[in-house]
C-alpha cells in the first residue's frame, strides 16, 4: 500500500483535535488514543512537528523520597590470602616422590648453570645409547 498526501489519515478535523489537545498536558500516546484507532504516538509527534507546534512537555514524574543510606556498622573485612604452599627449591629441582602424600624436592647442592645436583643431572641428561 502506498501512502502520500492524497491518502493521509490526517483530516482537518483530526488536526483540530490535535491543536486542541496539544498543550493540555496529555502525552502523545494519550492524544493518539483520542484521535483514531491505530494511531500511535510517533504519528502524533511527527504531525505536531510538521505543523510547527512546540515540543510536548513531558509530564513531571513523582519523585519518591529516598531513604538516607545507613553508614556501615562494621568496617569492611580484609581477607588475607594464605601463604603459598608451593615452595620454590633452593637446591636441586628434581622432584622426589617416595610414597608419601606430598612430593618434595631433592634440595641437594646444584651444579653451576643447571637446576639439578650431580646425581640427578645424570638421570635428566641421559645420553641415548
Amino acid at each position: 500500500m502506498t501512502t502520500g498526501w492524497w491518502n493521509s489519515p490526517w483530516t482537518p478535523e483530526r488536526d483540530a483535535v490535535l491543536f486542541q489537545k496539544w498543550n493540555t498536558g496529555l502525552t502523545a500516546r494519550e492524544i493518539a488514543l483520542l484521535l483514531w484507532e491505530g494511531c500511535n504516538r510517533n504519528q502524533v509527534l511527527g504531525r505536531g512537528r510538521r505543523l510547527g507546534l512546540p515540543p510536548l512537555q513531558r509530564p513531571k514524574r513523582e519523585v519518591k523520597e529516598e531513604k538516607p543510606k545507613k553508614p556501615p556498622t562494621k568496617p569492611p573485612r580484609i581477607v588475607k590470602k594464605p601463604p603459598r604452599s608451593f615452595r620454590e627449591p633452593v637446591g636441586c629441582r628434581y622432584m622426589l616422590n617416595d610414597d608419601t602424600r606430598s612430593p618434595h624436592w631433592c634440595d641437594a647442592a646444584r651444579i653451576e648453570g643447571i637446576a639439578w645436583c650431580q646425581a640427578h643431572a645424570r638421570i635428566v641428561y641421559r645420553s641415548e645409547e
